[in-house]
């Protein structure tokens, strides 16, 4: 989908996946993602915001607190509409069975909205939505300083 090698990610196989030390990882859609420990350490002083599913949630902030102890880790649900979801990925031109794995995904997703720290409604603007991340941010910022 037009990603860029050490720039988007890095693209390894499912072997060497599994043969490094993740702080953070998940399996999304068939897909694996994560975050190393040493990708992790130069942001350690900073607010860092990492997409990820419920279960590399809980994954990642248990594997956390043993490294970084006055590191917190948040949770926040964006919600979406469902129908702008998957009129975007018509738009995209995504196949359909792209879209019905998504689809499938976003119902067991909402099933852990209510477990989440915060919920950003992004169901108008991109602006909208980026307007409330910065709020949870700055406001995160005074409550753990």
């Amino acid at each position: 989908m037009g990603e860029t090698e050490g720039k988007d990610g890095y693209f390894i196989t499912k072997e060497e996946f599994f043969q490094k030390e993740w702080i953070a990882k998940t399996n999304y859609s068939g897909n694996f993602y994560g975050i190393t420990h040493k990708e992790i350490e130069p942001l350690k002083r900073s607010h860092m915001v990492y997409v990820i599913d419920w279960d590399g949630f809980i994954y990642m902030k248990n594997k956390l607190k043993p490294i970084h102890k006055n590191a917190e880790a948040i949770s926040i649900f964006i919600d979406v509409n469902i129908e702008d979801l998957q009129n975007r990925m018509i738009k995209q031109q995504r196949s359909d069975t792209e879209i019905k794995k998504r689809m499938d995904r976003l119902h067991m997703d909402l099933q852990v909205k209510y477990k989440c720290d915060y919920i950003i409604e992004n169901k108008t603007t991109l602006e909208n939505a980026v307007s409330q991340l910065h709020a949870i941010i700055t406001q995160t910022n005074k409550v753990h300083c």
